[in-house]
């Protein structure tokens, strides 16, 4: 048993010699193609990180009109009292029935992914299609009406 573990602390020993590593050079070759590769890909990732934010916009836009004519389309008396439209906030808003039927045809209030933004605008125009704008906040407090996002 004496043999073996002496064979086997000697075969160790040897490995320990025989093990090589990565010079420093090498290493710092490595560690500089990498931030090469990240200074060419965070941009472009930022970017791709960007275009889904107001892709999700568009989509909840598109789904803030539907909702629209579907509720529209249950009862047509339904209307927004402002030619400038409303917010999208409240259920409990009691001068617009448009917004509380909109919300209750999505069963949530959907919030915008693009920064700047607090909230969606809806608008009926004079022909009575439904148009989705951001919501921004006014320096005084408030809301009004920002950049439209559907139909783009």
């Amino acid at each position: 048993m004496s043999k073996l573990k002496a064979f086997l602390k000697e075969r160790m020993q040897q490995a320990s010699k025989n093990q090589k590593g990565f010079s420093l050079v090498e290493l710092i070759i490595v560690i500089a193609i990498l931030g090469i590769i990240a200074a060419i890909a965070l941009p472009n990732i930022t970017g791709v990180v960007d275009n889904a934010r107001r892709n999700a916009d568009l989509t909840n836009a598109k789904s803030i009109a539907n909702a629209a004519v579907m509720a529209k389309a249950k009862d047509d008396s339904l209307k927004l009292n402002s030619d400038t439209g409303a917010m999208l906030a409240s259920k409990d808003d009691a001068e617009d029935t448009l917004i509380p039927a909109i919300i209750s045809e999505l069963n949530s209030i959907p919030t915008p992914k693009v920064s700047g933004n607090n909230g969606f605008w809806v608008k009926q125009t004079s022909e009575g299609n439904i148009e989705v704008y951001y919501s921004k906040a006014k320096v005084g407090g408030g809301n009004e009406i920002g950049n439209k996002v559907y139909p783009e």
